[in-house]
């Protein structure tokens, strides 16, 4: 996210090389979420049929939006060209409506950090591809264990649920909340899980105490040990500028 690159910034790193390198993790982690959930539905065919009309419409539009965006990241791999001259036109639009100054040196900025970030994803797709591959077996690895809290939560609460739904609800779940803006996600992180699990029978009564238990382990741990680290980076920047 922003503060990734924010930090990669500091580092020394250029704003489009950080990007380039967000963006591959984004990539990764999006293709693997598709991925173990797509294994599942031709694991158990039936499987879909048995979730609600809701379920299925939130489903379909999962799978839209991932067909979108990946469109999206094969044409900035294979051309770029056009990509700039897109981005280029929509930047010098918004400018002339803004009224802003030195357009020009705004565009060729916008231009030159696209140029960095092709070279990034070439570099990606021809000599890293190892270090992709690695990359790609330690995210599938962490979403599979990651999407088990939630099956493993319903069993430690002794409520009856069947393990390849409750699994690829927490990727539905997962990818709702990827796209989500910060102000406010952790609010559509707790309805969602809340209503997409009231849509396949899990008991009404045990959902208020399995969703705030849910939402410890799947993001407060996580946010509380990142701000840590985070705060403790800023306060090693700040005794060095003193």
């Amino acid at each position: 996210g922003p503060l990734q690159i924010i930090i990669l910034r500091r580092a020394g790193i250029p704003v489009a090389k950080a990007f380039a390198g967000c963006l591959m993790g984004a990539v990764l982690t999006v293709v693997c979420l598709v991925s173990l959930n797509a294994g599942i539905l031709l694991f158990d065919s039936g499987l879909r049929l048995e979730f609600g009309h809701h379920m299925r419409a939130v489903l379909s539009m999962v799978i839209i939006i991932f067909l979108f965006l990946s469109f999206l990241f094969v044409l900035s791999l294979f051309k770029i060209g056009l990509v700039k001259r897109i981005f280029g036109k929509i930047t010098l639009f918004i400018l002339r409506l803004i009224k802003k100054k030195r357009k020009l040196a705004v565009i060729k900025r916008l231009l030159r950090g696209l140029d960095q970030y092709s070279e990034c994803m070439q570099a990606f797709a021809g000599k890293k591809k190892k270090r992709v591959f690695i990359a790609c077996i330690i995210t599938f690895l962490a979403l599979f264990f990651n999407n088990l809290i939630g099956p493993v939560l319903l069993m430690g609460l002794n409520i009856r649920a069947k393990f390849p739904q409750i699994f690829l609800i927490q990727f539905v779940i997962s990818f709702i909340l990827y796209f989500s803006p910060t102000p406010g996600a952790s609010g559509i992180a707790e309805f969602s899980n809340y209503w997409i699990l009231s849509e396949v029978n899990v008991e009404q009564n045990m959902l208020g105490i399995y969703t705030v238990i849910w939402r410890f382990f799947m993001s407060f741990i996580g946010v509380s040990v990142g701000a840590i680290i985070v705060l403790s980076m800023l306060r090693s920047n700040k005794k060095k500028i003193l």
